[in-house]
């Protein structure tokens, strides 16, 4: 917890947006997700007074994906709080393991099943929510 006391995740954000935009060409899909990152970086709060904000009080992200691309290019960019991943691969679900702040939510199917029903946008927000 005292780690955290030194780290400014607004002068971070800066400092990796900084160097990435200065030395390769960024996607559409990467300046989006970025502005997600820096939006979670703005609106987390100490609430407690401790000088750490935990995780708790940081931003929730929640990122639907298939690949899992998406889900690290926030995570590329260290923004405070949860990033809770919903996919439907166990493979994606795994690897999030293994980058900056990701929790995966595996879930059935993203896709219609047969019937033509999927889980909605508010159910899928309502279970990551409550299960991050």
């Amino acid at each position: 917890e005292n780690a955290e006391l030194g780290i400014d995740y607004y002068s971070q954000f800066c400092f990796i947006r900084f160097w990435n935009y200065h030395t390769r060409h960024i996607s559409p899909l990467e300046a989006t997700l970025a502005s997600a990152a820096k939006s979670a970086v703005e609106f987390s709060e100490d609430l407690d007074g401790n000088g750490v904000i935990d995780a708790d009080e940081g931003a929730l992200i929640i990122v639907v994906t298939k690949t899992g691309k998406a889900a690290n290019l926030v995570s590329k960019y260290r923004p405070t709080g949860l990033i809770v991943v919903v996919t439907d691969s166990e493979v994606v679900a795994r690897g999030c393991n293994s980058w900056s702040g990701q929790y995966p939510y595996l879930v059935e199917s993203l896709e219609n099943d047969e019937n033509g029903n999927t889980m909605s946008k508010e159910q899928l927000l309502s279970k990551a929510v409550l299960w991050g």
